[in-house]
């Protein structure tokens, strides 16, 4: 039988038992002890369970080495507590006996009891050998106990264990999971001798936190000592290579791999795949998986999640499409890189038939799956959707909150932002980085200064405002709310004050209009040797655009092509709006024509530049050679309009009328006032009452405009009528808007007229404005009527001003 075993025969260990019974012979501890083991090996339950029942009717179930050997066996099986209960009724149990125990907690993913057991293990006066401490720093590496473990690495130096191979990989195994690399790096370093095993447990550690390069240069000096790489080498090089997309030595691996016949083993096939497909060659990705002679779901969905992440969203589906179609079914993962691809192309109602399988499948619980859905609904701006997948959720986690909640900040819905970031902390989920900047931003959008000092405080409880994004958003929230001087204090508190941190600050000062500050900031920063990124150059450009500093702007644009940003659209159309603004359209142009990709932003920046400067017939050329090509949207629509009310090109606004109407956009309430202003313009007034009446707000402006278009056309009658509407639906009207109103009405040339006018004026208390009071003796003037009231001191019973200001006028 300990022949048998000790070659892992445990079939015929067990054969061996039975004959022996069979023939009378009583087995003796010993021999229950080969049973157990041989049990283990064969993984017979059913067996492990009769066996305990022989050895206690032969009363051995007491005896420490059989009872360890149950022990030993129960917890392989997982059964813990019937482990736990032979542990318990041994009298006094040994190393062997808690070290079983030990690791059939660890094994099984129950660290906290796995470590209770490791105390009192202690406390009971027995000694941990070199297997138990293995098995601990299992448990700690289980439950994330980062101080227990370095506590056992030091109780490991003491008792010189440390240099031990099989301990030590378990450390680095350990420090390189928690991410604690110096410490792994310390553990390898110090080992006399060093086996595949512990390049490996380092090497995974650094590939997955992201160190490719340092993969690598373990990997050559693997070689260096003349060992082989097996699958998790190769594996975890694979995902340094495309970590750091060194698609060079990605292929150097690829043909080793070929040269040990590896390729086909699936882990390293999908290994090949994703490295492939994060250096961007998808020919070579799709060439490895057609290679492969198995193709499981974890391979399709690692090409599919290729595709979805290198932004090849209908590569992605179609991959998806055709997995169905060979009838491998979908993992809640394959659902995931589908919804984010469909996400990636907006294709909602391909989406929402992905929820479906979800849903029939019975993957709503999978949270994963659930995120990605609750990420299309939100990013798509269909939030009875993502609410109702919210609401189903189970056990929403802190990233299901930060989807929505960015969802909603997103759409611009910053009430939405603050309620749902409320709700998250009622649930008690705590705060974290990524909520903050959300809430943060829809703080300073609102301009909810109490709201903001409020997180402000819980974000210092939390130890969060140590982080630089966080930080810059608190900036950000002072600055929009405009208490500058927090933004500056907060500012100034930094431990280090990097380019995000300053971006804010500069930002913030540009909002609340100290446009020259901003750019000595922007000065001081470069003085400090901090760089500026693409967000600070298009700030200090709109700085340099709304002061019309030119020469500054210039001299920006020297630094952005020193520090090679002038391929950034977001810095090239910020370049084009300051040059647009301080009147060099010609300047404005050449960056437009250097871009690489023209969207719909760059030509509007470049279309209002030349409307802002009177350039409309330019204007109106650009428009019909962008709009073959690029779908204008509402402020691009603005724009154009404005173009058509200067050249009263009535054709072009039509058809830009229609257009809003194809898109979508006719209860766009900035698009509806401008066609107004064009009819009214071109002299159509029937059109432009039309557009007015499916306006749900109208401004003063708005009126004068429609009553000055009558007065232009001749048509008096219709003033006195849209006078009254207007007095009666408008609230506040500026002393600016007043005066116009009051010259537009002039034309009218009544003594009605006349009186209105003056008494809305006294009601408002604008008869003492120079402006007002100029605009109101002109209309008297015109009316002949002032020489008269002055000479025969008539006051109309109509007004009610006093006696001042009547004879003022």
């Amino acid at each position: 039988m300990a022949g048998h075993v000790m070659q892992g025969a445990g079939y015929e260990a067990l054969q061996c038992f039975e004959k022996m019974q069979d023939q009378g012979v009583t087995p003796r501890p010993a021999t229950f002890v080969l049973s157990l083991r041989a049990g283990v090996l064969v993984g017979a339950q059913e067996k492990g369970q009769q066996l305990h029942s022989e050895i206690v009717k032969a009363g051995y179930d007491r005896n420490i080495f059989v009872g360890s050997s149950l022990v030993d066996l129960y917890s392989k099986y997982g059964l813990l507590p019937e482990a736990q209960a032979v542990f318990d009724y041994l009298p006094n149990p040994d190393v062997v006996c808690w070290t079983a125990l030990i690791a059939g907690y660890s094994e099984h993913g129950f660290g906290e009891q796995a470590l209770d057991c490791l105390e009192r293990m202690e406390a009971n006066g027995v000694y941990q050998n070199m297997v138990t401490f293995m098995f601990g720093l299992k448990a700690c590496a289980v439950i994330g106990a980062v101080k227990r473990a370095q506590e056992m690495h030091s109780s490991l130096l003491k008792l010189g264990y440390d240099r031990d191979l099989v301990v030590a990989n378990a450390l680095v195994d350990t420090y390189a999971n928690w991410g604690l690399l110096a410490d792994a790096w310390l553990v390898f370093f110090n080992l006399p001798v060093k086996d595949l095993a512990t390049f490996n447990s380092l090497m995974c550690g650094y590939s997955e936190h992201g160190l490719g390069e340092e993969t690598l240069r373990l990997f050559h000096g693997l070689r260096a000592e003349g060992m082989f790489p097996d699958v998790i080498t190769f594996v975890s090089c694979l995902g340094a290579c495309g970590s750091i997309q060194s698609i060079d030595s990605g292929r150097e691996l690829h043909i080793e791999i070929v040269k040990q016949g590896l390729e086909t083993v699936l882990s390293v096939g999908s290994a090949v795949l994703d490295m492939y497909m994060k250096c961007q060659c998808s020919e070579e990705a799709w060439g490895t998986f057609c290679a492969l002679p198995m193709k499981d779901d974890v391979l399709w969905t690692s090409l599919i999640e290729g595709y979805a992440e290198e932004e090849f969203y209908e590569e992605a589906l179609e991959c998806m499409e055709q997995m169905q179609q060979e009838g491998v079914p979908f993992s809640p993962f394959t659902y995931a890189s589908g919804l984010k691809a469909c996400k990636g192309i907006g294709l909602s109602s391909k989406g929402k038939e992905l929820h479906a399988g979800i849903v029939k499948l019975g993957f709503e619980e999978e949270i994963v799956a659930c995120n990605i859905l609750l990420d299309m609904y939100a990013s798509a701006g269909l939030f009875l959707e993502a609410e109702a997948v919210f609401q189903r959720m189970q056990f929403p986690d802190d990233i299901s909150w930060n989807v929505l909640i960015g969802g909603y900040g997103e759409h611009g819905l910053d009430h939405n932002v603050l309620d749902c970031f409320q709700m998250m902390r009622q649930e008690g989920v705590r705060l974290n980085e990524a909520s903050c900047v959300l809430a943060l931003k829809a703080c300073g959008n609102l301009t909810d200064i109490d709201y903001g000092r409020e997180l402000h405080i819980e974000i210092i409880q939390e130890r969060l405002e140590r982080d630089p994004f966080v930080n810059s958003s608190l900036v950000d929230m002072y600055s929009n709310c405009g208490f500058l001087g927090d933004a500056f204090d907060v500012f100034s508190e930094l431990p280090a004050q990097d380019v995000v941190s300053w971006t804010a600050l500069i930002s913030g000062l540009v909002k609340a209009g100290f446009n020259k500050k901003a750019l000595n900031y922007l000065q001081h920063m470069q003085q400090v040797s901090v760089h500026p990124n693409s967000a600070t150059f298009a700030c200090a450009l709109k700085a340099c655009g709304d002061i019309r500093d030119l020469s500054t702007g210039q001299r920006l644009h020297y630094d952005i092509i020193k520090e090679e940003y002038e391929g950034d659209n977001f810095v090239a159309i910020s370049l084009i709006d300051m040059y647009g603004k301080c009147s060099s359209i010609d300047h404005a142009q050449e960056v437009f024509n250097e871009l690489p990709v023209k969207d719909v932003v760059a030509w509007t920046a470049l279309l209002t530049g030349f409307v802002r400067h009177g350039l409309t017939v330019e204007a109106l050329a650009c428009f019909r050679q962008m709009k073959p090509f690029i779908s204008p949207n509402a402020i691009t629509f603005v724009c154009i309009l404005k173009a058509c009310s200067t050249l009263k090109a009535i054709e072009c606004g039509r058809e830009i009328h229609s257009d809003v109407f194809a898109k979508g956009l006719d209860a766009n309430q900035a698009i509806l006032n401008w066609l107004v202003h064009m009819y009214a313009s071109c002299g159509l007034l029937e059109d432009a009452v039309y557009v007015f009446d499916e306006l749900e707000v109208r401004g003063s402006s708005l009126w004068t405009l429609l009553m000055a278009g009558y007065a232009r056309e001749g048509q008096m009658n219709m003033i006195p009528d849209l006078l009254e509407r207007m007095l009666l639906e408008c609230g506040y009207i500026s002393k600016e808007d007043w005066a116009q109103i009051l010259t537009v009405c002039n034309a009218v040339k009544t003594l009605d007229m006349c009186f209105k006018l003056h008494k809305a004026t006294v009601e408002r208390g604008y008869d003492t404005d120079f402006l007002v009071d100029n605009t109101l003796k002109s209309i008297y003037a015109y009316c002949t009527l002032a020489a008269g009231l002055v000479e025969k001191s008539e006051t109309p019973s109509c007004l009610t001003a006093p006696e001042p200001a009547l004879s003022a006028v």
